[in-house]
């Protein structure tokens, strides 16, 4: 185990201190930016943006779990090769230094227990038509929810794609009619609802609503 205490300097300027024992954590995070400390009630969680290739297995491991569980996402029971997650995050990273992408990571000790994202909605030639519009997405491990990780996520990745995606003027989501949690949520930062597709997901042997959401930035 490793007991080298690390030294970041957060979002806010101010500088911390931290004692992380394991290794994988310490390659896992390695040039990563800390964000915030997040003290609740387990143990301290890590708010990091994800900027390089070595959360790849952190990544694979925690969507895997993600969709087995089959929650509120739009993929479930599907597996993902870290191959192939090694080719998102290819992707993801490209995005991330044109200013296209901002993605959060939550992590307890050496997991990803948490996850969120921004993305500038751009679709071939639909570019200059819509890259003032973000697409949303937020994620927590089962065994982690109901610790406000989520809130701080929602917040952190919301502050972060205002100040690194430019021209950004709204954000929107996609989220299960029946996920009152998430809308609840949602609502809190002032998310409103602008479409409803009944019967618009297959979830557990049911057809139910997919709601359009939208958040606009104070001008």
């Amino acid at each position: 185990m490793l007991k080298k205490a690390w030294r970041f300097k957060s979002s806010s300027g101010h500088k911390v201190k931290l004692k992380i024992k394991s290794q994988k954590l310490k390659w896992c995070l390695s040039r990563a930016n800390l964000l915030k400390l997040l003290p609740q009630k387990k143990a301290r969680k890590l708010l990091f943006v994800i900027q390089n290739g070595r959360e790849l297995d952190c990544l694979t491991f925690y969507i895997n779990k993600l969709s087995k569980e089959d929650t509120f996402t739009l993929f479930s029971v599907e597996r993902i090769t870290k191959e192939e997650e090694g080719k998102n995050l290819a992707k993801w990273f490209l995005a991330m230094e044109k200013g296209d992408k901002v993605i959060l990571g939550c992590f307890y000790k050496e997991k990803l227990v948490g996850l969120a994202n921004v993305d500038r909605n751009i679709d071939g030639r639909k570019r200059g038509r819509h890259i003032h519009i973000g697409s949303f997405g937020v994620s927590i491990a089962k065994e982690f929810r109901g610790e406000k990780i989520g809130f701080e996520l929602v917040k952190t990745v919301i502050e972060e794609a205002k100040k690194k995606i430019t021209g950004l003027k709204m954000i929107i989501l996609d989220v299960f009619a029946v996920n009152k949690i998430a809308l609840n949520l949602y609502k809190k930062f002032g998310f409103k609802e602008y479409g409803r597709l009944p019967e618009g997901i297959f979830y557990k042997g049911k057809y139910i609503d997919e709601l359009k959401m939208v958040y606009y930035f104070p001008e």
